[in-house]
């Protein structure tokens, strides 16, 4: 995560973000991939990569309370998920 931290310092891209959250699902659960997906999804609001990290991080939660809500707010705003390819 810290690596990944200083990656985005050094780069400005979000991808070393998105790779913390990736490793951080495996090493420490959906919260800490979570926390990740959010960083990057603050800095890059328009970006969807970031929202298919919310969900994949949320998916893995057991709570599906938790991916209603994200549903209810990206239709909302009138957001919609696409598979990545």
């Amino acid at each position: 995560g810290c690596h990944e931290g200083q990656g985005f310092l050094f780069s400005g891209d979000i991808t070393p973000l998105l790779r913390a959250s990736r490793l951080a699902d495996s090493a420490g659960g959906w919260r800490e991939s979570l926390t990740w997906a959010l960083r990057a999804a603050a800095i890059a609001p328009f970006a969807a990569a970031p929202m298919h990290r919310i969900y994949g991080a949320l998916e893995g939660s057991a709570r599906p309370d938790l991916l209603v809500e994200l549903a209810n707010l990206l239709i909302s705003r009138n957001l919609h998920l696409h598979r990545e390819k």
